[in-house]
């Protein structure tokens, strides 16, 4: 369970040494697009703003592979691309948006396999940076559950009501038996967390239980809702990345219920 949302709005922001715009950030992305939308097409028709919008998305998408690729080594370039890091996206706080914005750097260099891999695991794994046991324990529950819901393609994703109750209960029980046979596995997570960061998650684990009122999925439900929209602004998902998001929060949030509710809060 993670505390990272807050932890990314703390965040000491780097700034372009020209503009010292925020970048990065979906705040700097937005300011970015102004003012190319300003530049370049404040007085185009109403009737070709859909060819301007397409022609921008190709240019916005061969720059962002250019970046994190060729230009990278072109002395032409290299000023706009000096300080991308290794990863990028982390001043931005929903994983949807953080995988969009990362995905021209995140794919050079991987396979085909890797290119094609379902875009829940993409999402989940945003969410532990830094934590490689708990990514590769709950990834490898996610993949489970999508080989047997059957899930065959990318923009197949069991997202419903009812599917996230599955989500809730199996990785409940996913956690319980993590507990049960690798103890080792849940102390070296908790290790990985660090101090402030796994007494965040043991009291949020907690907060939302007795909120509602136990650990039924039905009742896990809405208060995960809530937590969700005070977290990260939304409440129901307007896309298809949001739908997979709010998978990716609450599986995370499940394996960690019987983890967190029998642990000790000094830990």
């Amino acid at each position: 369970m993670k505390p990272l949302a807050v932890e990314h709005t703390r965040q000491k922001v780097t700034c372009s040494p020209r503009s010292r715009e925020e970048h990065l950030t979906l705040a700097g992305l937005r300011r970015a697009c102004e003012s190319i939308v300003d530049t370049k097409w404040r007085d185009v028709a109403e009737g070709l703003l859909e060819d301007a919008l397409l022609e921008a998305i190709v240019k916005s998408l061969r720059t962002g592979f250019a970046a994190g690729s060729v230009a990278r080594g072109d002395p032409g370039r290299c000023e706009f691309v000096w300080d991308i890091p290794e990863r990028t996206g982390d001043g931005i706080n929903e994983i949807s948006s953080r995988v969009l914005v990362g995905a021209p750097l995140n794919s050079v260099g991987k396979t085909v396999a890797e290119l094609l891999e379902h875009p829940l695991i993409r999402l989940s794994r945003e969410l532990y940076p830094a934590q490689p046991t708990e990514r590769d324990t709950v990834l490898g529950f996610i993949r489970h559950r999508l080989r047997e819901s059957g899930v065959r393609s990318e923009n197949e994703c069991p997202t419903s009501e009812l599917d996230l109750l599955d989500w809730i209960a199996e990785g409940m029980e996913y956690g319980r038996r993590v507990k049960a046979g690798h103890p080792d596995v849940v102390e070296k997570i908790f290790k990985e967390c660090g101090e402030c960061r796994l007494k965040y998650s043991l009291r949020e684990v907690r907060r939302v239980v007795a909120e509602a009122g136990g650990t039924e999925p039905v009742c896990l439900l809405g208060r995960l809702k809530v937590w969700q929209e005070g977290v990260y602004g939304w409440w129901e998902p307007g896309i298809y990345g949001e739908e997979l998001a709010r998978v990716a929060y609450m599986t995370d949030f499940a394996v960690w219920f019987p983890w967190g509710l029998e642990a000790s809060i000094g830990a």
